[in-house]
C-alpha cells in the first residue's frame, strides 16, 4: 500500500518543495493517528509545526498531500 502511495506521488511530481517525514509510534499513539507512519510535509516546516496544525482541528486531524501540480505549483491538503 506504501509502495503505492509513493508511486502515485512520485507521478505528480512532488519533488524539492516537500520533505518526507516519519511520524513515531509514541506521537502516533498519543494523537490517535491512523494514517500511514510516512508522509509529506512542505520543505519549509519541521514536523512538529505541521502537527501542531492539527490542534485546531477536530479530534486533531492535521493536513496530509492529497494532489499536487508540479507544473502549476499548486496543491491540496486535507483533513478530514
Amino acid at each position: 500500500m506504501m509502495q503505492q502511495v509513493m508511486t502515485e506521488y512520485a507521478r505528480m511530481g512532488v519533488g524539492a518543495s516537500f520533505r518526507k517525514v516519519e511520524i513515531d509510534d509514541k506521537t502516533r499513539i498519543s494523537r490517535k493517528i491512523d494514517w500511514p507512519r510516512e508522509m509529506f510535509v512542505p520543505a519549509s516546516l519541521n514536523a512538529d509545526d505541521h502537527l501542531r496544525a492539527g490542534y485546531s482541528r477536530v479530534n486533531g486531524r492535521f493536513p496530509i498531500l492529497a494532489y499536487h501540480n508540479k507544473k502549476l505549483n499548486f496543491s491540496i491538503w486535507r483533513s478530514s
